[in-house]
């Protein structure tokens, strides 16, 4: 573990843990289709339980994953890194209910991202359980926003040949700019649909990043919240209404102020990407979703 925790009495935990493996799959279809794919992956990570004020206590983790042990970050930055996210926690207070900016770090996004392309498929618009429904080739979020569905990115841990129906890999565009070109669909919904089939199911999910850095987005923030992860909470593939907690640090002046936690953040799936005003230039890059740091505008927070 770190140097820096040795001696800490504020400490009351730590694990760590290393995960590796690898996969081999048949595919053999009635069409005379088959096909062969193999796979690596290697996950690690630390995480610490600290003692904060009275009864309460601060808890920090980082576990990145990757293909291979060369793409990981090194052990004495995972301790390091786990260290920094427990101390960043000591001293949470429940921040203020307020309407304004939210910055999402690059590693909480991808819940954001999910939730979005959740009802993006041909069996939710065929069963009327999608806020996507109508919208193909209409301008739906901000111009900010393009997802591109990429099964042969190298090294990417949703990287393959082909999918669970024998369907070639190749990228889709979801999303350019705002305007919908594509939706997930299999040939059994996709015929119902009348529509070609594109693919049933999300490879590596890649959404284009921006040129700014957390730091810059911050100070273009200048006050509301930063959120660093998620606690519970819920999205209605059908209205697109959500309801997630979440756990951050107050922005002031442009910078990362205390902790807050005991929040929620409420609204539309839709308006939220419709209010998405600048990306970061930072994807997180150990996960099949990689998305940046985001800035929404307009965006309702439930607190003290």
């Amino acid at each position: 573990m770190d140097e820096g925790i040795r001696g800490d009495k504020r400490l009351i935990s730590a694990s760590c843990a290393v995960y590796d493996g690898s996969s081999r799959s048949l595919s053999v279809s009635s069409n005379g289709f088959h096909g062969e794919q193999t796979g690596t992956s290697i996950w690690m990570g630390a995480d610490l339980t600290f003692r904060d004020r009275g009864d309460r206590r601060a808890s920090g983790d980082f576990y990145p994953g990757a293909r291979r042990l060369s793409d990981m970050p090194t052990v004495q930055n995972i301790a390091r890194k786990a260290l920094e996210r427990v101390r960043q926690r000591l001293g949470v207070t429940k921040g203020p209910s307020q309407k304004g900016y939210m910055v999402v770090d690059a590693r909480a996004a991808g819940r954001l991202i999910s939730s979005l392309v959740s009802p993006a498929s041909a069996q939710a618009l065929q069963q009327k359980r999608s806020f996507w429904m109508g919208q193909l080739g209409k301008m739906m979020f901000s111009e900010q926003l393009t997802l591109v569905d990429d099964p042969l990115l190298l090294r990417g841990l949703g990287s393959r040949l082909y999918d669970s129906e024998g369907i070639a890999a190749r990228p889709l565009t979801l999303v350019d700019k705002g305007v919908v070109q594509n939706i997930y669909a299999d040939t059994y919904y996709g015929r119902k649909l009348k529509m070609a089939p594109t693919t049933g199911s999300r490879s590596n999910l890649l959404m284009k990043p921006g040129s700014s850095s957390l730091k810059d987005l911050l100070a273009a923030a200048g006050e509301g919240i930063y959120v660093t992860s998620w606690l519970g909470g819920n999205a209605d593939n059908t209205t697109g209404e959500f309801s997630l907690g979440l756990r951050g640090h107050l922005i002031r002046n442009g910078k990362i102020a205390e902790p807050v936690g005991e929040m929620n953040v409420t609204g539309s799936l839709k308006e939220l990407f419709g209010n998405l005003v600048a990306l970061g230039n930072d994807p997180w890059p150990y996960s099949s979703l990689r998305a940046p740091s985001m800035m929404f505008e307009g965006v309702s927070f439930s607190g003290a």
